[in-house]
């Protein structure tokens, strides 16, 4: 009898590890292709905000930078400038409760970690910088060279837009759903790019 137990006990054991490990590879690939809805999201936006710059009667330079701007969630870590890890918003993540971490953003607090107030005056920086050669020194991120963006077709009216990135796979497991490390994403999704309608002669009017 005891022997039936402890084998009893084994097989709940094992039966138990099964359950655990496909358990955690589902919740993974869920947190991965949430990830990825969230990435495509970006890249819509990138795109909509530089159709929008060209519409407005923005140079390939200007463009070039508000897709740059645009896309910096989806840029992975920053590389210029050198930026210390931590801070305030670290520390409060990692000694308040999940319970005050969403009271204090539901109050509107605002993020305060090393890497965001670089950004909060780099950005302008980078978006009014009059050279190419002057924005790697301004702010770059690892993944900006894996985004891109690009317009074809269109005519007098319409600016047709798209961006695509080689999202980069990174929650652990992910080779038991897909074989590669990236992925590619568009912008546009069925569709074959974003439209939007040109309307910067409307700013260059005089108005009587």
């Amino acid at each position: 009898m005891k022997r039936n137990r402890d084998s009893r006990a084994g097989q709940s054991l094992i039966e138990s590890m099964i359950v655990v490990t496909i358990t955690c590879l589902i919740f993974f690939g869920l947190f991965q292709i949430s990830q990825l809805y969230a990435a495509r999201a970006v890249l819509t936006y990138t795109a909509t905000a530089a159709a929008r710059s060209r519409m407005v009667g923005f140079n390939d330079f200007m463009v070039h930078k508000v897709t740059r701007a645009a896309s910096i969630p989806n840029a992975g870590p920053i590389e210029t400038p050198t930026v210390q890890r931590g801070g305030a918003l670290a520390a409060t993540v990692s000694t308040e409760t999940p319970g005050r971490l969403w009271d204090y953003a539901f109050r509107g607090g605002q993020p305060s970690s090393p890497q965001y107030l670089v950004e909060q005056s780099r950005i302008p920086l980078y978006l009014g910088a009059t050279r190419w050669g002057d924005l790697p020194a301004i702010l770059d991120y690892e993944n900006w060279d894996d985004i891109h963006y690009a317009e074809g077709g269109g005519s007098a009216d319409l600016i047709l837009a798209r961006a695509r990135q080689d999202y980069e796979l990174v929650w652990p497991f992910v080779r038991a759903f897909y074989a590669g490390d990236r992925v590619r994403l568009d912008s546009a999704g069925d569709r074959d790019y974003l439209v939007r309608e040109k309307h910067y002669p409307l700013y260059l009017e005089e108005t009587p």
